[in-house]
């Protein structure tokens, strides 16, 4: 049916918006690509490079919802999420990470993270999570 693959899309990217959003990851490129994917809900994100840059970036702003990536040079996600949840038990926090064993999701997850989403991430996997937290 035609209509159901329209409505369906449009639910999909709907507005976002008013959400102010954070991706913590050192590459770059990840940087990048999840960008453009955010981009389809009209999202325009602050980015961070490394746990620190992110302490400073929330001790200054709200996020509504922070995409962390894990492994990262000097403090780790799971630390800065740990550290996060003290200061702002509101924002959603999305592990984002390459590192899909057990124990590295386990490990998010009490670290304090809502979900733990794996690389490359599908647009339909994320867009899924946002309108869980997002409805």
């Amino acid at each position: 049916m035609v209509g159901s693959n329209e409505n369906k899309e449009l639910r999909q990217y709907r507005d976002l918006s008013h959400l102010s959003v954070l991706i913590v990851d050192d590459n770059l490129l990840n940087q990048k690509i999840l960008a453009k994917i955010l981009s389809r809900s009209y999202i325009e994100p602050d980015f961070s490079k490394d746990g620190d840059d992110a302490l400073l970036k929330c001790a200054s702003k709200h996020y509504d919802l922070i995409f962390m990536d894990v492994h990262m040079p000097g403090k780790d996600g799971f630390e800065i999420v740990q550290y996060l949840r003290k200061i702002d038990n509101t924002a959603v926090i999305l592990g984002f990470s390459a590192d899909v064993t057990k124990e590295a999701i386990e490990r998010g997850i009490k670290a304090g993270m809502n979900a733990y989403l794996t690389k490359p991430i599908e647009q339909e996997t994320l867009f899924a999570v946002l309108n869980q937290y997002f409805s």
